[in-house]
């Protein structure tokens, strides 16, 4: 595993130079104002350079002034659409699951977000002649175990156990270590989430292997460990010093935008439409935003 600050973003894990030996395949392309990375680790041997799962990690990297830019935000939602459509079984129920505590500004992204998406299973039940246009979509907010006394894989298991959904998307609020990735970094991946693994948690693991189920993790780091902060900072000021101070008495501290609040509500919206119209591709964007009367 690499050394330094946890992050979330398989991306700031990755080697700086990618050979074809490390187990790691990578690649970047422009979308607009938009950077879209497609990383794959293929062995076991780039699972342990970057201490995370075999599998697709993606990533949208969105501008600096994102919150000035409705033609972005677009451009944003067409992106993480296309990308989670490409993780998604064809058919079947989905199940979205918005982690996190909506109460505590920076881990309320998953509870916002699925707070926006379209459900529709019931609806399906009640007129199954609607399933020629909507694919049944259910939605869930499993709260914290300080909240709920359970955790969130129990119970996201007891839910699973119950609708059989073909996949579980699970959106969560990431940790990063890179300030300019500070609530501008989209990553999908088909490995799922660790809840609160970025704070040192020990939370259950939401994965095929726990849930029985394909689960996607979709999230946006809106914490910065301070030390990774306080490293950057000194590098800027230093120009790459050889040698940095200890950074361990910054290791449980984490830091949060002061825009924090107005970026998620923001980001949430985007994540929310993108989910919408990567579940229901019968139905057009204007109409996805009237049903789901929140739009960007």
């Amino acid at each position: 595993m690499n050394p330094g600050p946890f992050t979330d973003l398989a991306l700031e894990a990755a080697p700086a130079r990618l050979t074809a030996d490390t187990g790691v395949d990578s690649r970047t392309e422009r979308r607009g104002e938009l950077t879209v990375t497609r990383l794959r680790i293929t062995s076991p041997k780039g699972e342990a350079a970057l201490g995370r799962p075999m599998g697709r990690y993606d990533t949208v990297t969105l501008p600096a002034d994102l919150l000035a830019g409705e033609e972005t935000c677009e451009q944003a939602v067409d992106a993480v659409a296309e990308l989670l459509s490409e993780l998604l079984p064809a058919e079947g129920c989905l199940l979205a699951a918005g982690l996190g505590n909506i109460g505590v500004t920076p881990d309320a992204l998953g509870p916002l977000t699925v707070s926006r998406v379209l459900v529709t299973r019931h609806l399906l039940e009640e007129t199954p002649a609607l399933s020629s246009l909507l694919r049944p979509v259910a939605a869930v907010r499993p709260g914290v175990l300080g909240q709920t006394g359970m955790e969130s894989a129990e119970l996201l298991r007891a839910v699973v156990e119950r609708l059989r959904p073909a996949a579980v998307v699970a959106i969560d609020a990431l940790t990063c270590r890179s300030l300019a990735r500070l609530g501008r970094t989209i990553q999908l991946t088909d490995t799922g989430l660790l809840p609160g693994g970025g704070l040192g948690g020990s939370r259950q693991e939401l994965s095929r292997r726990t849930l029985g189920v394909p689960v996607i993790g979709l999230g946006v780091p809106t914490l910065i460990s301070a030390a990774a902060l306080a490293a950057e900072v000194l590098a800027e000021g230093m120009g790459n010093p050889t040698m940095l101070p200890p950074m361990e008495r910054y290791a449980g501290l984490y830091v949060a935008s002061r825009r924090a609040g107005e970026e998620g509500e923001l980001l949430s919206r985007l994540l929310g439409e993108a989910l919408n119209r990567a579940f229901q591709r019968r139905v057009s964007p204007a109409d996805l935003r009237f049903y789901a009367g929140d739009p960007l």
